[in-house]
């Protein structure tokens, strides 16, 4: 009785008796759906699965196999013909008990989708007008089933941007143009929207998601949509914008900022910008850092705050100057306080910085600690002064008392050593040693305390 009844349905109908492990009921237009005889699935029970599309084998496997009695459950999924066709199907399984054998009946009824959406609905009542507009659309468009989520439509600008065909597009899923690793994500976002289940209406912007291409590019696009019936389903229309060129100069232009910012941050020189007002707009971190201030701790302070006041007066006059001559360096040699209060010695080269129509609207400075430069310069100076007070004292005041010694022995009567005059040339030859004693221990006194200085 069953089996005559599914023989008169338009539709695929499988019934298997789960006792038995087998079918007992496999509709002859089988071939027209799937490209394999009836008798295939009679010498193999695992083929329809084996057709299920990869893409939907675990959505399929994530709901139960069997039903309760008497109840039913809807699958819409893809699978693969024998002439490697992709269809998009609807099953209906219902579990039930033959009255005359007590077996356990499954049965499915299988509908081609898309062959039921082209026998009911030959023309697209939902966007009648606007095809101009969806199909010649510069930005990618497409229509798709807020329940299974497959593409029902697409225009010509998503086939150019994803590389696939029409015929590819309608085979899919939304969920297929999104990289693996965001599939999470989408779903999550889908059930918090209540999208699946169209409790979501209107109009939405879905925000900024990556998609992938058929060649496996990532591109960025801006996603808006909003409700509509489309072959009698629950659909949404969606409108892709291309922003990928906007995200890469995005990110270029911030990895180009944070290189510069690493770049200044990173030198061993000051920069700092000064507003037309005199207060600090940016200072990098070796300036924080050398003068003992937190970051943006000095921005929107005057500038006077870093100078002593004893020299406040250079520093207006370099910014005033520099301000009037907008194209020549200005330099500067001045001593900045830290904020414990010592003192830094600093040289500077400020440049006045100009808008698009030649205004000045800041000035810029780069410096430098140069305490150690003038403390080596000074003690540099310091050794000459020594050195040339020891030349001095090695060139005159020990010369003369060398050449009195040296008079002095050439007159010594060596002949006759007891000669009275022997005795005085003696006295003063001691006279002249204490002398050269005296010049010596000054020219170590001075050396010395060279050493001890540095």
């Amino acid at each position: 009785m069953l089996n005559r009844i599914l023989t008169t349905l338009d539709d695929h109908a499988f019934a298997f008796n789960r006792d038995e492990g087998r079918y007992t009921f496999i509709s002859a237009n089988i071939h027209e759906l799937t490209g394999y005889a009836s008798n295939a699935f009679d010498s193999d029970i695992y083929l329809w699965r084996r057709l299920i599309d990869a893409r939907d084998i675990e959505q399929v496997a994530a709901i139960n196999d069997i039903p309760a009695p008497g109840q039913h459950i809807n699958l819409t999924y893809r699978i693969t013909t024998a002439e490697e066709k992709t269809k998009w199907v609807n099953e209906k399984r219902t579990l039930f008990t033959d009255e005359q054998t007590g077996n356990a009946i499954l049965l499915s009824i299988v509908k081609d989708v898309q062959r039921e959406d082209d026998a009911k609905y030959n023309r697209e009542e939902s966007i009648t007008g606007y095809s101009i507009l969806f199909d010649h659309n510069p930005s990618p468009m497409w229509i798709y089933d807020v329940v299974t989520l497959r593409i029902l439509k697409i225009n010509n600008a998503a086939v150019k941007t994803y590389g696939y065909t029409e015929d590819e597009f309608l085979t899919m899923t939304i969920r297929d143009i999104r990289p693996r690793a965001d599939h999470e994500t989408f779903n999550s976002f889908i059930n918090d929207q209540g999208i699946s289940e169209a409790k979501f209406q209107g109009f939405s912007s879905a925000g900024i998601w990556k998609h992938v291409t058929k060649s496996g590019e990532i591109i960025y696009v801006e996603i808006n949509g909003d409700s509509i019936k489309h072959k009698n389903y629950d659909s949404r229309i969606i409108v892709a914008t291309n922003i990928t060129e906007r995200i890469h100069y995005q990110e270029q232009m911030k990895l180009r900022e944070q290189f510069f910012s690493s770049l200044i941050d990173s030198q061993t020189n000051f920069l700092i910008r000064i507003g037309m007002k005199g207060e600090y707009t940016f200072v990098n971190k070796q300036f924080s850092k050398t003068f003992g201030y937190e970051d943006n701790e000095l921005i929107g302070k005057h500038f006077s705050i870093t100078s002593i006041p004893e020299e406040n007066h250079l520093c207006e006059e370099a910014f005033y100057y520099c301000i009037s001559n907008k194209d020549k360096i200005t330099k500067l040699l001045h001593k900045k306080p830290d904020k414990c209060g010592n003192l830094h010695d600093t040289e500077w080269e400020f440049i006045a910085i100009t808008d698009e129509k030649g205004d000045v609207t800041e000035v810029q400075g780069i410096g430098q600690d140069v305490t150690e430069r003038i403390k080596a310069s000074e003690a540099i100076l310091d050794q000459n002064k020594r050195l040339q007070s020891i030349a001095s004292l090695s060139s005159h005041e020990l010369r003369r008392p060398v050449a009195n010694m040296l008079g002095l022995i050439n007159i010594i009567d060596r002949d006759n050593f007891y000669n009275p005059e022997n005795k005085e040339i003696i006295e003063q030859l001691l006279n002249v040693g204490n002398e050269i004693d005296t010049v010596i221990n000054q020219i170590v006194e001075t050396t010395f305390s060279y050493k001890d200085h540095l």
